[in-house]
């Protein structure tokens, strides 16, 4: 006799948002294959239009690529997939504003995430596995004029229950850490 294991309601959460997050970038990649690129230079765009990227941090999902979307002025919308090493998929969703500077080289960024943002390694009866914790990660960064953007994010919630994983492991467990960097290069249409 063969039992089904009843998914728990964080993994169909998660099967959720990945498929929304899924939805989403492919949304922005059908929108923008409809609209036409302008003449302006592409190096420094990003917060006109649309962009994706490749990198890694909290807004590629910890590794893989991302879709931005202008939705107000110096605000934009983003949606990250990726891989969380060595968990399985990592997902992402947030806001971005760039305050405008006159320099032309880099324009600072605020902007507030939610997905995949803690990858922690737990030993439950003797066998090793890693688990992808979601939260609210807030951060600050710069976009640079040649594309590429660089950020520091604060993890303010991830879901991780420090004490509950100590009781259930004989093992010392360490509260993963609070503050993560992210880079990536952005193309931009």
């Amino acid at each position: 006799m063969t039992y089904a294991r009843a998914k728990s309601k964080k993994e169909s959460v998660r099967n959720i948002a990945t498929i929304i997050i899924g939805l989403l970038l492919g949304v922005f990649l059908s929108a923008s294959a409809l609209w036409a690129q302008d003449d302006t230079p592409p190096a420094f765009k990003r917060f006109e239009k649309k962009s994706w990227g490749v990198g890694i941090g909290i807004p590629y999902g910890i590794v893989g690529f991302s879709m931005d979307t202008e939705i107000a002025q110096n605000l934009t919308l983003s949606g990250g997939l990726g891989i969380a090493i060595p968990s399985g998929v990592g997902y992402d969703a947030g806001l971005t504003y760039a305050f405008t500077l006159d320099r032309q080289t880099f324009k600072p960024t605020v902007s507030a995430h939610y997905g995949v943002n803690t990858v922690m390694e737990t030993n439950r009866n003797g066998s090793k596995t890693f688990e992808t914790f979601t939260g609210l990660s807030l951060g600050v960064g710069l976009v640079l004029k040649n594309g590429f953007n660089l950020d520091i994010f604060y993890i303010v919630t991830n879901g991780v229950n420090i004490e509950s994983l100590r009781r259930q492991s004989a093992l010392q467990i360490e509260e993963p850490g609070r503050v993560k960097p992210s880079i990536g290069y952005r193309w931009h249409f």
